[in-house]
């Protein structure tokens, strides 16, 4: 049963690191682009769309960080090679969580609502906005290794468990016949 619970974790964190991932390469791509063609005004016509039920974004990477977590810790009985990327996957869903919350987002929003209220310069506002692009590229490259380690930590981990299991039948089966030779050992000293 913790096997099946640990395989459900890993495939659980390699689904969310590979959603975020796409999600956010699009952002990259497609988003930011328009958003930040020609600040502050771009940002402003941005700020224009309607956004219904609107989710801050950053409260999901703590949750990259948890079902990694509890991935590693449940997995890392049969763990042997696969520790490192169990280790460096919630590593990094960490680090991504940490610098999200207290860096990223806050310049993201501080950014729009001083745009918004038009209350910083534009030079100001240019320069945040550039600070935004480097920090999400840099971020999109650790989504990105979040991602394979996290397939790597499944892959890896996936065979050790089955040649765990392997082994545990191969013993079982030979301590099954071990105990058969000595019945038939001691039934034929006995007669």
């Amino acid at each position: 049963m913790r096997k099946q619970l640990a395989h459900f974790f890993l495939m659980a964190s390699v689904l969310i690191w590979g959603t975020w991932f796409g999600g956010q390469f699009f952002n990259w791509c497609m988003i930011i682009p328009k958003r930040l063609s020609n600040p502050p005004e771009s940002i402003n016509a941005f700020d224009i769309i309607p956004t219904e039920g609107d989710f801050p974004f950053f409260m999901l990477n703590p949750f990259f960080f948890l079902i990694s977590l509890t991935a590693m810790l449940i997995a890392w009985k049969w763990a042997k090679d696969s520790r490192k990327w169990l280790v460096l996957t919630t590593f990094l869903s960490f680090s991504i969580s940490i610098v999200l919350i207290f860096y990223l987002a806050p310049l993201i929003h501080s950014t729009d609502y001083k745009v918004n209220e038009e209350s910083l310069p534009a030079q100001e506002i240019i320069r945040r906005v550039a600070e935004w692009k480097t920090g999400n590229a840099i971020r999109l490259l650790f989504d990105f290794f979040g991602f394979l380690f996290s397939v790597l930590a499944l892959r890896t981990w996936t065979a050790e468990a089955a040649a765990a299991t392997s082994d545990n039948r191969i013993n079982h089966n030979d301590a099954h016949i071990q105990s058969e030779s000595i019945q038939k050992q001691t039934s034929s000293i006995n007669n």
